[in-house]
């Protein structure tokens, strides 16, 4: 399994706070000999994967400036994993 890091769009982030979310995209990550079944995401950077899906692209709004260490935690149907790190750095205008 290799986790391609969540890509995290480039300057709008700032224009984020309490407006929209956040897009996060690991359609990269692959699995050369099976299939990724599912994606695990911490969103807040708190080292909890909060949230689980079967699709590679994940949103979330924020509400405070903050430097978040975004990870992707990718999981193939024979439940081997790789994780992928992205930092987003969201700060008031």
């Amino acid at each position: 399994v290799t986790a391609i890091s969540a890509k995290i769009p480039g300057g709008g982030l700032d224009s984020v706070l309490n407006r929209n979310a956040v897009s996060f995209d690991a359609s990269g990550s692959s699995d050369p000999d099976g299939s990724i079944s599912k994606y695990l995401w911490d969103l807040d950077g708190n080292g909890v994967f909060e949230k689980t899906t079967t699709t590679p692209k994940v949103s979330r709004g924020y509400t405070q400036p903050g430097d978040f260490a975004v990870k992707v935690r990718v999981v193939d149907n024979a439940n081997a994993s790789a994780t992928a790190y992205a930092a987003a750095a969201l700060s008031t205008l």
